[in-house]
């Protein structure tokens, strides 16, 4: 290696001193506006990443539509099953008739719980039991014969409900039979077949029960004759 420095070595060290002299001196920034710088560069990086994100979130949608991967909608609620027919048949009967204890005890649409003295078929003419539906209701109704009770030919029933089985083969009354002894109901069997009820207790039931009403008549005794009174 050369003990001393060539004539260009000399030259470059000159032009670099000469540049260091040359070079202007930095200026201090004061601390507020340090402050500002940061701010605008804190600024421009989140401005940076958001675009950034928007860019990834339109590069995921355009691949999506791409792939034919459209956007499922949300399922509909699943429906309510509707009540077969053995749900409806269990619905609560609007009125209970119980033979053997000589008491209907009514439900109404309120939920309001009523119960009323009556009098059904006598042993050998039983009223009919079973679910049965109210048909309509007639104001009078003119009996044939109810004789055991005290009935006689072409007497009138009042606040008639005509009760007949799902398959139409049996048809029964619930109604006020002026002829009954007062006695009788709440206490005995008399009829001969048809439900009798105290005039008032018929006029309430009456308004209270309309055609496609359940009627269910329970007791310990077996089917016998309606012994309802004919169809004016």
């Amino acid at each position: 290696m050369p003990d001393h420095a060539g004539p260009d070595t000399d030259d470059l060290s000159v032009a670099l001193r000469q540049l260091v002299a040359d070079a202007p001196s930095a200026v201090p920034l004061p601390p507020a506006e340090v402050h500002r710088t940061g701010l605008r560069r804190r600024r421009r990086r989140r401005t940076v990443l958001g675009s950034a994100a928007v860019l990834a979130a339109a590069v995921v949608i355009a691949g999506g539509l791409r792939s034919g991967a459209a956007p499922r909608p949300p399922a509909p609620p699943a429906a309510s099953p509707s009540p077969t027919g053995s749900q409806a048949e269990a619905a609560v009967p609007s009125a209970v008739i119980d033979a053997d204890s000589h008491r209907m005890t009514v439900t109404g649409k309120d939920g309001q719980v009523t119960v009323l003295d009556v009098t059904a078929g006598r042993p050998g003419s039983e009223t009919p039991r079973g679910r049965m539906t109210v048909q309509d209701k007639l104001p009078k109704v003119g009996m044939s014969d109810d004789g055991p009770s005290g009935g006689q030919d072409g007497a009138t029933a009042a606040w008639c409900v005509r009760l007949v089985r799902p398959d139409g083969t049996t048809t029964t009354y619930v109604c006020s039979m002026p002829w009954l002894s007062p006695s009788a109901i709440g206490k005995a069997n008399t009829t001969h077949g048809a439900v009798g009820l105290l005039a008032d207790d018929a006029r309430w039931f009456y308004d209270h029960v309309d055609p496609g009403d359940t009627v269910e008549v329970v007791g310990s005794s077996t089917d016998g004759p309606s012994g309802a009174p004919p169809s004016p």
